[in-house]
């Protein structure tokens, strides 16, 4: 998550290949983090049964409850005393594996603070922070996909997407990448929906 004081920034991650599948910025209050994941989990489509994991902020009765209600299992950090999630979830070997993918949510956020441009926002008001935040999303999923393509080409036996370039190349790529997303977040573009699996992780 990223603090704009008044505009918390959250994310749901696919976990499978890391790409943002929803982002949104909310109003900072007490229950804007759960409150905003069920609506970008609502968002997500329901031809098939989901899980997504997330931290021990999200374990609570209600949260866990209203996932079940949208065909979601709530595969989240227990807390030790008082736990909504019982041994029925815990015991499951997709538990376990959520609870390692789930740190990957973290990565488009340090991505964003040090090479896009939300570890200072300039902008004011929540359409225009929306705006950026989700053009700078968009600019991660970009990066990644690049990477996924670059791996896959690899192990195929193919030359790569994305050759290997010095490492001062490599910089001056992402310091132009970081300059394109600013000046699209100025445009106020939002970003391009993007496909997602049954698998998930939200950090808000």
């Amino acid at each position: 998550m990223f603090w704009n004081l008044t505009s918390p920034g959250h994310t749901v991650v696919k976990n499978r290949h890391g790409l943002v599948v929803r982002a949104a910025v909310s109003h900072a209050r007490g229950t804007a983090e759960r409150d905003t994941a069920l609506e970008l989990l609502q968002s997500l489509p329901k031809k098939r049964r989901k899980t997504v994991g997330a931290d021990k902020g999200y374990d609570l009765k209600s949260f866990v409850q209203r996932c079940r209600d949208l065909r979601i299992t709530a595969h989240v950090a227990a807390k030790d005393k008082g736990s909504a999630i019982d041994e029925r979830t815990r015991r499951h070997a997709g538990y376990e594996v959520s609870q390692r993918k789930r740190k990957c949510v973290e990565e488009p956020f340090g991505w964003a603070k040090v090479i896009g441009p939300i570890r200072q926002v300039k902008q004011r008001g929540k359409p225009r922070v929306n705006a950026l935040f989700q053009t700078t999303m968009m600019g991660w999923n970009l990066v990644r996909m690049r990477n996924i393509l670059a791996t896959s080409g690899t192990r195929a036996g193919h030359e790569p997407a994305w050759p290997h370039t010095p490492r001062r190349r490599r910089r001056q790529a992402h310091e132009h990448a970081s300059r394109h997303i600013t000046s699209l977040s100025k445009n106020g573009r939002n970003a391009a929906p993007v496909t997602c699996d049954r698998r998930f992780s939200t950090a808000c």
